[in-house]
């Protein structure tokens, strides 16, 4: 070994050196303890507790995901190598958080998502009875000035009440019945009291249960027309 004072080489500098020199306690060896890393699993729950802030903001449910990720990998790197990574109970503290964080977001999104389709589909079934609602005023317009309603819808362009196709959100055409047929006295012309607009609905067939029905400007279910009919 060599003597720290003059840099000679010694055996044994507890003997002491030529320059005088004695070792007063043992040499320190060159062995080195390994730390073990914590840098996943100190990643992972910090961002799972960050991830906390999801009540406040659906951003937060970024650092959540991520946090997942950081604890999950940490937890494979401990049990491939213990003597090098650390930190077990941080990573499955992190894991578990980050994983209840991530389960109930995706809850939280699938019911927006459900009550985003359930929306859409009421307003498009809003915007055809609006249409219908819109043909039936014309239809009472025609039949005030008519003393009868028309034999088709296409008779209410030539009185400029119609514009547009005669559809439904879905641009089906709509269906149209004159009903309450009486024989008149003075012509050989039917008069029509009565009607019945039917929309197909979303699924575009009629006579199925998503109908949408108006009768003389009273909306009624597609089901009990059938059941009437019978």
């Amino acid at each position: 070994m060599l003597c720290p004072c003059c840099g000679r080489t010694a055996e044994d500098l507890r003997q002491g050196c030529e320059c005088g020199a004695r070792a007063v306690a043992d040499p320190q060896t060159d062995e080195i303890f390994a730390i073990p890393r914590i840098g996943r699993p100190l990643t992972g729950l910090s961002l799972a507790l960050l991830g906390l802030g999801c009540v406040l903001t659906k951003w937060m449910f970024i650092p959540a995901a991520a946090a997942a990720y950081f604890s999950y990998t940490a937890l494979r790197q401990i049990r491939s190598d213990r003597e090098r990574f650390g930190g077990h109970r941080m990573a499955m503290a992190g894991a578990a958080l980050s994983t209840v964080i991530v389960v109930l977001m995706i809850g939280v999104f699938g019911l927006k998502i459900s009550w985003w389709i359930d929306g859409e589909h009421e307003a498009r079934q809003a915007a055809t009875r609006s249409r219908m609602m819109e043909l039936a005023i014309a239809l009472d317009s025609y039949k005030k000035k008519h003393q009868t309603l028309p034999s088709q819808l296409n008779d209410l362009r030539s009185e400029g009440l119609l514009s547009g196709a005669a559809a439904d959100y879905w641009e089906t055409t709509l269906t149209y019945k004159p009903t309450g047929q009486i024989a008149s006295t003075a012509t050989t012309v039917p008069t029509f009291t009565q009607y019945r607009l039917t929309s197909a609905g979303p699924d575009g067939a009629f006579g199925t249960a998503d109908d949408i029905v108006l009768n003389d400007s009273v909306f009624t279910s597609s089901m009990t027309e059938t059941a009437s009919a019978r």
